[in-house]
């Protein structure tokens, strides 16, 4: 993979790990007082704790971890990602292979980018707007920028209403580059390369889960 999508990628991940956390320090909010809360609004509304949160140095690195796990369970909508990044070999898979993806799925993110808790430095973000998609998603439109630097990053997320009121993240976008889309390509790959197989992606996600959790 080239330097510049690998670079691309890990800011991509690192940001997701900064939406998550901004998403379910507000889960629960909006259905606390029985009204739906826009996606705006609600990324507004909690993106100051969420920088807070993100400041503090005295939690432990399995602590965050933890922390990250339950946030990006509650925060993105992990099963509509990791079918969309399988594609058409969901419907090829046995039942017991597509429970097993899932969980392996959200265990590589998790264990893979959790670190990327301790990374924050500083950075701020500010909304400038959203926009309504045809399939009923919205997406809030922000820039993140560095301290210092005057660079702005473009960053979109889209977030997908739920019926609860609250919402959802199912996909960020860091200069037009989808979270989404990267994955759905390298999982792809992972399975071409073990000619269609199932099982050889299991294998592959298996490998790189256990490589994460002993370092």
């Amino acid at each position: 993979m080239p330097a510049t999508v690998v670079t691309i990628g890990c800011r991509l991940y690192r940001l997701a790990a900064l939406v998550a956390l901004m998403t379910t320090l507000g889960a629960g909010a909006g259905s606390a007082t029985g009204s739906a809360e826009s996606p705006q609004h609600f990324i507004d509304r909690v993106a100051s704790r969420a920088i807070q949160v993100f400041a503090a140095s005295d939690a432990s690195k399995e602590a965050k971890t933890r922390q990250f796990a339950e946030l990006l369970t509650e925060g993105f909508d992990m099963t509509s990602i990791a079918k969309f990044c399988l594609g058409r070999f969901w419907r090829a898979a046995t039942p017991a292979q597509q429970t097993e993806y899932l969980q392996l799925f959200e265990e590589m993110i998790v264990n893979t980018y959790a670190g990327r808790f301790a990374q924050y430095s500083g950075e701020t973000y500010r909304i400038k707007g959203a926009r309504s998609e045809p399939d009923g998603d919205v997406t809030v439109v922000t820039e993140i920028v560095r301290p210092g630097s005057g660079v702005a990053i473009k960053v979109d997320w889209r977030a997908r209403p739920q019926p609860d009121g609250n919402n959802r993240i199912i996909d960020v976008s860091v200069e037009e580059i989808s979270m989404l889309i990267t994955l759905r390509s390298e999982i792809a790959s992972i399975v071409q390369r073990g000619g269609g197989s199932i099982d050889g992606l299991l294998v592959v996600l298996r490998e790189r889960v256990a490589q994460a959790q002993i370092r």
